[in-house]
Formats: C-alpha cells, sequence, structure tokens
C-alpha cells in the first residue's frame, strides 16, 4: 500500500490531486511545495499529482513557499533544475514569463562586484561560503554573478559570513 505525503495535513490523496489538478486553487501552491519538498520521484509527481505544464507554469509561485517553510536549498535546486529541463522540453507550447534580467549597470552588479570581492579577498570558495551561510552554492554564484531574484535573506545570509554591514538608508 502506498504512503500518504500528506499525512499531516489531513489531507487524503485524492482531496491532493484534486487541489494540484487546479493551479487557482487556495492551497495549490502549498501542497505542491510539500509534495516536491517530500519526494524526487518524478516519474510519481508527473504521473499522479502534476502536469509538466503545470508544473513549469506555477513553479515560480511553488519556489517561495518552500523557501518560506525552510525546505533546503539543495531540493529547491534540484527542482529549479528540473523545471528548466521541463521547459527546454515543452517550453514552445507553454507560456511562461522569463526571468527578467538586470541591466549590468545596475545597483545590485555593483553589490555582486563587492561580496565577489570580498569573498576572494578572505580567499574563500563559493561552496565553502554557502556552507556557513546555510544556502546552495548555485545561490552563491546567481548573487555574485548580478543574476536578479535573490532573496534578501540570501545577501543577508552572505553578508553575515563575509563580515560585510548590510545596510539600507534613505537616499539623500
Amino acid at each position: 500500500m502506498e504512503q500518504n505525503i500528506f499525512w499531516d495535513k489531513k489531507l487524503t490523496q485524492e482531496e491532493a490531486k484534486k487541489i494540484l489538478a487546479n493551479s487557482k486553487h487556495d492551497r495549490f501552491s502549498e501542497i505542491a511545495a510539500l509534495l516536491l519538498s517530500r519526494t524526487n520521484n518524478l516519474k510519481l509527481i508527473f504521473s499522479e499529482y502534476l502536469t509538466k505544464e503545470i508544473f513549469c507554469q506555477q513553479w515560480k509561485r511553488i519556489k517561495p513557499e518552500m523557501r518560506k517553510n525552510k525546505w533546503g536549498d539543495q531540493r529547491i535546486d534540484y527542482w529549479d533544475q528540473v523545471q528548466k529541463t521541463l521547459y527546454k522540453q515543452i517550453g514552445q507550447t507553454i507560456a511562461i514569463r522569463k526571468k527578467k534580467e538586470l541591466p549590468t549597470d545596475s545597483e545590485f552588479s555593483d553589490i555582486a562586484r563587492v561580496l565577489r570581492g570580498e569573498r576572494k579577498k578572505q580567499e574563500i570558495t563559493q561552496k565553502a561560503l554557502a556552507k556557513k551561510a546555510g544556502i546552495s552554492q548555485q545561490t552563491v554564484s546567481h548573487i555574485e554573478s548580478g543574476i536578479g531574484d535573490v532573496s534578501l535573506g540570501s545577501l543577508k545570509k552572505v553578508s553575515k559570513v563575509l563580515n560585510l554591514e548590510f545596510k539600507i538608508s534613505p537616499i539623500s
């Protein structure tokens, strides 16, 4: 007999399937995040719970729910890669907003340059910095390359490990 992945939510697997079939359901992101945090069995997920199209379209809603519930960055990175791979396969047939890239002269690029410079000055690898900060190496790489869509929490963690003050102040 199959174990109910949603045992602690007092939700049957059939109820979960109904919720996950409707991306507009108010519990969709919560249940999808729970499912993805508890199994990485692609065959099970995409044959029983989610279509690949819904997963790709809704990943940007599911991911913050996983972060909010403190699921591991490694699990989130895994699902990021699954989404990118699936999008390459089926992306032409579904509508997904593209991630906005920040211009190279943005303030974020300046922050990235400072953090990368300080890490190198302290002779710390991205992997070691990630481990000390409790985030993934991929997140450190995104921060240092100036790629947008990095959480404020991740920036604060990296700054703390590098003994840098993270401060926002009014423009004078």
